[in-house]
Protein backbone atom coordinates (compact mmCIF):
# COMPACT_ATOMS: atom_id res chain seq x y z
CA UNK A 1 0.00 0.00 0.00
CA UNK A 2 0.74 4.02 -0.33
CA UNK A 3 0.77 5.02 2.64
CA UNK A 4 2.04 8.25 3.81
CA UNK A 5 2.94 7.11 7.47
CA UNK A 6 3.72 3.75 8.06
CA UNK A 7 4.42 2.27 11.75
CA UNK A 8 4.73 -1.46 12.30
CA UNK A 9 5.16 -2.92 15.61
CA UNK A 10 6.54 -6.65 16.76
CA UNK A 11 7.83 -8.44 19.48
CA UNK A 12 8.86 -11.59 16.75
CA UNK A 13 9.78 -9.77 13.37
CA UNK A 14 11.98 -12.68 11.76
CA UNK A 15 9.58 -15.31 11.05
CA UNK A 16 10.15 -19.11 10.47
CA UNK A 17 8.28 -18.93 6.83
CA UNK A 18 10.83 -15.77 5.86
CA UNK A 19 7.22 -13.49 5.74
CA UNK A 20 9.04 -11.39 7.56
CA UNK A 21 11.27 -9.95 4.45
CA UNK A 22 8.07 -8.87 2.71
CA UNK A 23 7.09 -6.76 5.64
CA UNK A 24 10.92 -5.23 5.74
CA UNK A 25 10.20 -4.36 2.48
CA UNK A 26 7.18 -2.49 3.11
CA UNK A 27 9.21 -0.39 5.20
CA UNK A 28 12.66 0.27 3.50
CA UNK A 29 13.74 -2.81 5.39
CA UNK A 30 14.32 0.45 8.44
CA UNK A 31 13.72 -1.68 11.39
CA UNK A 32 14.14 -0.16 14.98
CA UNK A 33 14.85 -2.54 17.50
CA UNK A 34 13.94 -1.78 21.18
CA UNK A 35 15.59 -4.69 23.36
CA UNK A 36 14.23 -5.50 26.79
CA UNK A 37 17.14 -4.40 28.02
CA UNK A 38 16.68 -1.22 27.09
CA UNK A 39 13.15 -0.61 27.86
CA UNK A 40 14.03 -1.54 31.72
CA UNK A 41 17.03 0.55 31.61
CA UNK A 42 14.70 3.38 30.16
CA UNK A 43 11.68 2.66 32.85
CA UNK A 44 9.47 1.38 30.18
CA UNK A 45 9.28 -2.14 31.37
CA UNK A 46 9.01 -2.87 35.16
CA UNK A 47 11.65 -4.60 36.26
CA UNK A 48 11.06 -8.68 36.57
CA UNK A 49 12.46 -12.07 37.27
CA UNK A 50 12.87 -14.86 34.81
CA UNK A 51 13.26 -18.30 35.87
CA UNK A 52 13.53 -20.98 33.52
CA UNK A 53 12.91 -24.46 35.26
CA UNK A 54 13.96 -27.62 33.87
CA UNK A 55 12.16 -30.69 33.91
CA UNK A 56 13.73 -34.50 34.00
CA UNK A 57 12.11 -36.69 31.10
CA UNK A 58 11.86 -39.95 31.60
CA UNK A 59 14.07 -42.00 29.99
CA UNK A 60 11.45 -43.28 26.82
CA UNK A 61 10.93 -39.55 26.45
CA UNK A 62 14.92 -38.54 26.48
CA UNK A 63 15.91 -41.14 24.12
CA UNK A 64 12.87 -39.59 21.79
CA UNK A 65 14.37 -36.05 22.29
CA UNK A 66 17.67 -37.07 21.56
CA UNK A 67 16.57 -38.92 18.26
CA UNK A 68 15.07 -35.50 17.09
CA UNK A 69 18.07 -33.45 17.93
CA UNK A 70 19.75 -35.51 16.20
CA UNK A 71 17.98 -35.63 13.00
CA UNK A 72 17.52 -31.42 13.22
CA UNK A 73 21.29 -31.53 13.76
CA UNK A 74 21.72 -34.19 10.88
CA UNK A 75 19.50 -32.18 8.55
CA UNK A 76 21.41 -28.99 9.29
CA UNK A 77 24.63 -29.94 8.09
CA UNK A 78 23.23 -31.70 5.26
CA UNK A 79 21.68 -28.32 4.22
CA UNK A 80 24.29 -25.92 4.90
CA UNK A 81 23.11 -24.20 8.10
CA UNK A 82 19.83 -23.32 9.83
CA UNK A 83 19.97 -19.88 7.99
CA UNK A 84 20.85 -21.39 4.69
CA UNK A 85 18.08 -24.35 4.87
CA UNK A 86 15.39 -21.20 6.08
CA UNK A 87 15.88 -18.84 3.39
CA UNK A 88 15.27 -22.12 0.81
CA UNK A 89 11.93 -23.68 -0.24
CA UNK A 90 13.60 -27.26 -0.07
CA UNK A 91 11.59 -30.18 1.10
CA UNK A 92 14.65 -30.21 4.35
CA UNK A 93 13.26 -27.50 5.27
CA UNK A 94 10.06 -28.37 6.37
CA UNK A 95 11.23 -31.58 7.49
CA UNK A 96 13.55 -29.80 9.85
CA UNK A 97 10.75 -27.68 11.26
CA UNK A 98 8.11 -30.42 11.57
CA UNK A 99 11.25 -32.01 13.90
CA UNK A 100 11.73 -29.10 15.78
CA UNK A 101 8.04 -28.38 16.54
CA UNK A 102 7.59 -32.37 17.57
CA UNK A 103 10.74 -31.63 19.97
CA UNK A 104 8.86 -28.51 21.23
CA UNK A 105 5.90 -29.81 21.90
CA UNK A 106 7.34 -32.90 23.70
CA UNK A 107 9.13 -30.74 26.05
CA UNK A 108 6.76 -28.13 26.29
CA UNK A 109 3.81 -29.98 27.16
CA UNK A 110 5.67 -32.73 29.05
CA UNK A 111 3.41 -34.02 32.29
CA UNK A 112 5.86 -33.12 34.89
CA UNK A 113 5.36 -29.68 33.85
CA UNK A 114 2.05 -29.10 35.50
CA UNK A 115 3.44 -30.45 38.83
CA UNK A 116 6.27 -27.73 38.67
CA UNK A 117 4.06 -24.93 37.73
CA UNK A 118 1.91 -26.24 41.20
CA UNK A 119 5.02 -25.73 43.41
CA UNK A 120 5.58 -22.56 41.74
CA UNK A 121 1.92 -21.48 42.36
CA UNK A 122 1.54 -22.43 45.52
CA UNK A 123 5.07 -20.93 46.72
CA UNK A 124 3.76 -17.78 45.27
CA UNK A 125 0.24 -18.02 46.24
CA UNK A 126 0.43 -14.53 47.65
CA UNK A 127 2.54 -12.62 45.03
CA UNK A 128 1.41 -11.88 41.64
CA UNK A 129 2.77 -14.40 38.90
CA UNK A 130 2.47 -14.54 35.44
CA UNK A 131 3.06 -17.88 34.04
CA UNK A 132 4.41 -18.24 30.55
CA UNK A 133 3.61 -21.03 27.70
CA UNK A 134 4.55 -21.66 24.17
CA UNK A 135 1.38 -23.52 23.56
CA UNK A 136 -2.53 -22.20 23.96
CA UNK A 137 -3.49 -25.83 24.49
CA UNK A 138 -0.61 -25.87 27.57
CA UNK A 139 -1.98 -22.65 28.94
CA UNK A 140 -5.38 -24.21 28.98
CA UNK A 141 -4.22 -27.41 30.87
CA UNK A 142 -2.61 -25.08 33.17
CA UNK A 143 -5.45 -23.31 34.35
CA UNK A 144 -7.95 -26.10 34.49
CA UNK A 145 -4.99 -27.61 36.61
CA UNK A 146 -4.69 -24.66 38.67
CA UNK A 147 -8.36 -24.62 39.13
CA UNK A 148 -9.01 -28.09 40.06
CA UNK A 149 -6.65 -27.99 42.77
CA UNK A 150 -8.06 -24.80 44.04
CA UNK A 151 -5.83 -22.17 43.08
CA UNK A 152 -8.13 -19.44 41.10
CA UNK A 153 -6.31 -18.15 38.26
CA UNK A 154 -7.25 -16.78 35.02
CA UNK A 155 -5.87 -17.31 31.32
CA UNK A 156 -4.40 -15.16 28.36
CA UNK A 157 -3.88 -16.10 24.91
CA UNK A 158 -4.87 -15.29 21.23
CA UNK A 159 -7.73 -18.28 21.67
CA UNK A 160 -9.56 -16.24 23.81
CA UNK A 161 -11.65 -13.18 22.52
CA UNK A 162 -10.66 -9.45 23.32
CA UNK A 163 -13.12 -8.59 25.89
CA UNK A 164 -12.42 -11.42 27.61
CA UNK A 165 -9.07 -11.12 27.83
CA UNK A 166 -9.21 -7.81 28.59
CA UNK A 167 -11.44 -8.23 31.22
CA UNK A 168 -8.90 -11.28 32.77
CA UNK A 169 -6.01 -8.58 32.35
CA UNK A 170 -8.14 -5.64 34.58
CA UNK A 171 -9.07 -8.45 36.90
CA UNK A 172 -5.17 -9.51 37.45
CA UNK A 173 -4.94 -5.48 37.89
CA UNK A 174 -7.63 -5.22 40.62
CA UNK A 175 -6.32 -8.51 42.49
CA UNK A 176 -9.06 -10.79 41.84
CA UNK A 177 -6.12 -13.21 40.19
CA UNK A 178 -2.63 -13.37 41.60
Amino acid sequence: HDFKYKIGLSATLERMDNTHWKIMEMFNYRVFRYTPKRALEEGILNPFNFYNISIDLERDDFDKYTTLTQDINLIMQLGGGFKKIMRSALPSKFRMLSKMNERKDLVNNYPSKFEVVKQIVNKHRNDKIIVFSEYNKTTNKFYWYLLDIGIKACVLHSGINKEKRDQNLTDFKLDKYN
